[in-house]
């Protein structure tokens, strides 16, 4: 074993310098890009991280191009001039020989492609490398990237030894390889990730120990290589049909944006409620409540803004880090607001507020906001917020923290507490809260708070300026947008009810805007019929993914979420909701699932019985397909080494070449006839 992979290693050395620099050279470029201050403004300098999308695509892609060549030039000069035959013939195993290549191919793929990322990493962490707070923890997208794509290394190694045409399983493979890269890396935890790594890479490591081992040939394999095998190749048929789809789509799609029609209810200045009709998304007409048409002035044009209130009870403790994917910035950093000096961060390792400069070269971080004030960068300050991760899931001038709401004057540099609760869970939202729409810049600034019970609005020296009740049912009225008077005179609700209750009661619950005054009073309500909206029509294309998903597949999936949701994993309580939510659609994606299943069924037993198989074999296929849909047939078609047929001298039907007898009349083969050319005396 020892002295095979270092015969790999020394014959393959060149391969896994070469990809080293490939893949040097593309991080050092992706680095550029990400660190060069002119490429973004505003928003988009959120991504200058390791989790910036160009990294993470230099990552992937030059990860599975270093593996598939790699795991290619291992195999095939040696395929050359009978080499492998001489290979072969060396009084060691198949066996030891693969796992000599796998060893060599490992320590190679890995030695390429971890230290210039390791050389990525230490660059990054470097103090004003970029502008923006740094985490050990976002180079975990990029680590996954690598592992994903060793699978593409494996499936070259099994390309490399399949016996048969390129445009068949040998492409597959390598399709599969592509698409479990992204099953790999679209994970929402990093323990997914790597366990989902783990049992890719064994299928596929069994397929190419199976491939080795039986010259590249199916007939031969053992049950286990079969099976794993086939997966590999189902997985390239999926994504193959997949490629197919996107191109379809992209060719024969319309690149018109459609826009939704109805009415939205608004409130102008004066408090007047009005309805605007609204035709491929601009407003066409304003009417009043009672349907008329609407005339107002230029004064009376500025609206009332309204607020949108969250009525869901929010838990703000760590675990609400989970809505975020390892993958995605805000699990480690969230941007807030920009300033003339730079853009502000909250760092959920420190747990304090961070300005970076993002105008200059000098990118270091200049100062810092906590809970007791603002302190310049370099100066020592233990003050840290009470809780990892605020409320709302993201970072606006009003953060919670625990049963705590601070206001973030990024602009004067100020950090005060302006709400307390008694419970962590009383409060739902905080935000600044602006009563008029226009352009007057003297427009006071209130807080807004949802709480349990009621809606409270505080000025800025913290005082109740207005306090609400919750009037009416959180399970219907599920939206409730506030909104309130220039002078403080009166505030409005306009409750929503959900388009899931609407449409489960045939959208006989109205919308109402109440009207209160400053004590909390109701001053007048009105009921307003609620019209469903136009539903934009699912494009065909979705119905067509759906068709060529295995029924199986949909099967595992809600199993799965159920499963999920009964363990309490919250990802999978959110698909599982969404899943019970639009059952109808799931329900039309099964139907489809499975005509598509019983085409493949159809199409399946013809081909086979023409192959003339077994009853045990085709009822296996049979199932096989039946489950896998037209993925599977396809990988049916790609894999297995059905048996040559011609036609039987004797009855005339299909029988098998390497067959003594035919296996419908029972007669072997008739003897040559007697041409003068025999060199061997006939039997007497």
């Amino acid at each position: 074993m020892i002295a095979i992979i270092w015969k790999e290693l020394r014959e393959n050395i060149k391969w896994g310098l070469l990809g080293l620099a490939v893949f040097g050279i593309a991080l050092a470029y992706a680095w550029t890009k990400v660190a060069d201050m002119n490429n973004f403004t505003g928003i988009e300098r959120n991504y200058q991280s390791l989790l910036s999308p160009t990294i993470l695509l230099a990552i992937s892609l030059t990860s599975a191009i270093v593996g598939g060549a790699l795991g290619f030039l291992q195999i095939m000069p040696e395929q050359k001039r009978d080499r492998w035959a001489f290979l072969v013939h060396r009084p060691v195993s198949l066996e030891t020989i693969f796992w000599g290549k796998f060893a060599a191919g490992f320590l190679l793929y890995f030695g390429a492609t971890l230290l210039p990322f390791a050389a990525l990493y230490l660059v990054a962490a470097r103090p004003g490398a970029l502008p923006a707070p740094f985490d050990p923890r976002m180079a975990l997208a990029g680590f996954v990237d690598i592992l994903a794509g060793f699978t593409v290394y494996l499936a070259a190694l099994i390309s490399s030894l399949r016996t048969g045409r390129w445009l068949g399983s040998k492409l597959l493979v390598i399709a599969g390889a592509v698409l479990v890269m992204g099953v790999i890396s679209n994970r929402m935890e990093i323990l997914y990730s790597v366990l989902w790594f783990i049992c890719y890479s064994i299928i596929f490591l069994i397929a190419a120990r199976g491939m080795i081992s039986n010259q590249g040939l199916w007939n031969p394999l053992r049950k286990v290589a079969k099976i794993t095998f086939f997966v590999v190749t189902l997985l390239g048929c999926v994504q193959l049909l997949s490629w197919s789809l996107l191109l379809i789509t992209g060719l024969f799609s319309s690149n018109n944006v459609s826009f939704s029609n109805g009415s939205r209810y608004s409130i102008l200045k004066d408090g007047t409620p009005i309805a605007v009709e609204y035709k491929n998304g601009i407003p066409s007409k304003v009417l009043s409540l009672d349907g008329k048409d609407f005339l107002f002035t230029r004064e009376q044009m500025a609206r009332l803004r309204i607020q949108t209130l969250d009525r869901q009870n929010l838990d703000t403790s760590p675990e609400e880090a989970d809505n975020f994917s390892y993958r995605e910035i805000g699990r480690y950093v969230l941007p807030s607001s920009s300033s003339t000096e730079g853009q502000w961060y909250y760092s959920l390792l420190g747990r304090q507020f961070m300005l970076y400069n993002c105008y200059s070269k000098s990118t270091k971080c200049i100062g810092i906001l906590t809970p007791s004030g603002y302190v310049a960068a370099g100066e020592n300050s233990d003050s840290r917020f009470p809780n990892i991760y605020p409320g709302m899931g993201n970072i606006s001038s009003t953060p919670i923290f625990n049963n705590k709401v601070y206001y973030i004057d990024t602009l004067n540099l100020t950090t005060s507490l302006i709400y307390t609760a008694k419970d962590k869970n009383n409060i739902y939202q905080a935000s600044t809260f602006t009563p008029v729409i226009s352009d007057d810049l003297n427009i006071k600034i209130y807080f807004i708070i949802s709480l349990a019970k009621k809606i409270l609005v505080l000025d800025k020296k913290k005082t109740t300026v207005i306090a609400l009740p919750w009037a009416h049912d959180k399970k219907i009225w599920s939206n409730v947008g506030f909104s309130m008077m220039r002078d403080e005179s009166a505030c409005f609700t306009v409750s929503t009810p959900s388009s899931e209750i609407q449409s489960k009661n045939n959208w006989q619950f109205p919308i109402i805007i109440d009207k209160y005054n400053t004590q909390g009073q109701l001053l007048k309500s009105w009921n307003l019929k609620d019209q469903p909206e136009k539903s934009r029509p699912i494009p065909w294309h979705f119905y067509a993914a759906g068709a060529i998903t295995p029924i199986g597949w949909y099967g595992w999936q809600d199993f799965s979420y159920w499963v999920g949701a009964k363990l309490k994993i919250s990802s999978y309580q959110r698909m599982w909701a969404f899943t019970k939510t639009n059952w109808r659609l799931q329900l039309t994606l099964w139907k489809l699932s499975l005509l598509s299943s019983v085409i493949s069924f159809i199409a399946a037993f013809w081909v086979l019985r023409r192959k003339g198989l077994s009853a045990p074999t085709m009822a296996a296929w049979l199932l096989v397909v039946t489950i896998t849909g037209i993925a599977g047939f396809l990988a049916m078609l790609a894999v297995p080494e059905f048996p040559n047929r011609i036609s039987c001298p004797s009855c005339g039907k299909k029988r098998r070449v390497e067959a003594e007898e035919c296996e419908h009349c029972e007669k072997p083969w008739p003897l040559p006839v007697k041409d003068g050319t025999e060199i061997f005396a006939m039997k007497r």
